[in-house]
């Protein structure tokens, strides 16, 4: 591996390089840091004499990283979390900050709690606003906050997660069975499970659910009639019908509190939930207060 002059290299054109890297276009990064394209080809350049690698080459009518530029990516990513987190600030005072605190999770999942929050918000004095950002699939995590689109994420856990970001457990809840007790009754049997018409909430990942992956280890499968793309979508599609779906328990609080509820025949693992945030954060002031 060919050495790399480290005194040519700054923040700026770390960040440039992920752009690039994560967008694989020029105009797309120059238009994201509000640049014109020639700035960013200019400082690519540069990079690339830094780095001896020609990091990114054209492939159609795009560009594709090099093999070296994806060994550096992660590298790079997590260099400037580290440098990013050196922005300490012990002096927080949230009645004084106006930026909204922006936080990406299945809302619906969660109200009750965000519920809670914007009330705690309130007897604390503090007068940033609340935005809430539907996350969708895990696959968004890194996204939306590797490009601070969101302060911190709400989401079931994964099985991965980048070492830019840190986690912390939020919460567990157990699967439950939902229903419209006007068109059928529990389920009460495995066979009864496996025959029943399935409703559930697909965001679009293809990865499979712990229901489907419990089922699969079981050599079951269910009969899926309604794939919804969020939680809300789903319960306005089961109204009326004599559908099921499998969802964490506290959902009766909120987008199922219309519904009926019984147990599962099969026993499931519980969904745990995590709460997630970007290494810069993880010791300023502000990012704590938002955690606490």
């Amino acid at each position: 591996m060919q050495n790399i002059d480290c005194l040519n290299l700054n923040g700026r054109l770390l960040k440039l390089f992920l752009l690039v890297y994560d967008t694989n276009s020029v105009s797309q990064a120059a238009d994201q840091l509000d640049l014109n394209q020639s700035t960013v080809s200019h400082s690519l350049e540069k990079l690339r004499c830094c780095l001896s690698d020609p990091l990114f080459i054209k492939c159609g009518r795009g560009i594709v990283p090099t093999e070296r530029a994806n060994m550096l990516a992660p590298r790079i990513r997590e260099l400037l979390a580290s440098i990013e987190a050196l922005d300490f600030r012990e002096d927080y005072q949230p009645e004084c900050d106006t930026r909204a605190v922006s936080i990406a999770s299945n809302v619906l999942a969660f109200m009750p709690i965000f519920v809670r929050l914007r009330e705690s918000m309130h007897r604390c004095g503090a007068t940033t606003p609340l935005r809430l950002i539907e996350l969708g699939s895990r696959a968004n995590i890194e996204g939306v906050l590797e490009s601070s689109r969101a302060d911190l994420v709400i989401s079931v856990r994964g099985t991965h997660y980048s070492k830019s970001l840190q986690t912390q457990e939020f919460l567990s809840d157990n699967l439950a069975c939902f229903y419209d007790p006007k068109f059928r009754g529990p389920i009460e049997t495995t066979s009864e499970y496996v025959a029943a018409n399935h409703a559930v909430v697909d965001f679009g990942s293809g990865k499979k659910s712990i229901v489907d992956s419990t089922l699969e280890a079981s050599l079951l499968e269910r009969n899926i009639r309604i794939f919804a793309s969020n939680i809300e979508a789903l319960a306005h599609l089961m109204r009326g019908t004599d559908m099921v779906a499998t969802m964490p328990s506290k959902l009766k609080f909120s987008a199922f509190s219309e519904f009926a509820v019984c147990p599962p025949p099969i026993s499931f693992p519980n969904v745990n939930v995590d709460m997630i945030w970007h290494r810069r954060t993880e010791h300023t002031g502000r990012g704590l207060w938002i955690r606490d």
